[in-house]
């Protein structure tokens, strides 16, 4: 309206606001990680893949992968303790080394987030998660 004086921003409003525009390209960087991760699911692990040779790994998730073996990132997502970042960093030295981006059948990476994986990604392609659980975004 004419004549209106606008008010300041409230200070919790003004920090959301700052917050969002400095992450904002950190934010972008990690939905595209995200979708990476969702479009290759399903991309296998080769068996006996050294984990402890990946640097970037914490000590307890090399302990988890090499007991549990997965044979694709959505088992491996499907293993507690494993944070989304350890899948991008599994996903990372897959692509290097030449690993497959197939599924099993040898058909295309599914498109949808396999149900194990969706507790990592908070608002992916699934509006009937009937978990009732609430999504954790850890350490990404």
């Amino acid at each position: 309206p004419e004549g209106a004086s606008l008010l300041p921003l409230p200070s919790l409003g003004r920090e959301a606001m700052e917050i969002e525009v400095k992450y904002s390209n950190y934010l972008e960087r990690q939905a595209r990680e995200v979708a990476r991760l969702e479009e290759h699911a399903m991309a296998s692990i080769p068996r006996h893949t050294d984990y402890a040779a990946l640097p970037c790994l914490s000590k307890e998730e090399v302990e988890k992968l090499t007991a549990t073996q997965p044979a694709t990132l959505s088992e491996a997502g499907a293993i507690p303790g494993i944070t989304p970042k350890a899948l991008f960093y599994i996903y990372n030295h897959l692509r290097q080394a030449g690993g497959s981006s197939r599924t099993e059948e040898g058909g295309a990476a599914e498109e949808e987030v396999p149900e194990p994986l969706r507790h990592h990604f908070p608002g992916a392609s699934d509006a009937s998660d009937a978990s009732g659980a609430e999504p954790v975004a850890e350490g990404l």
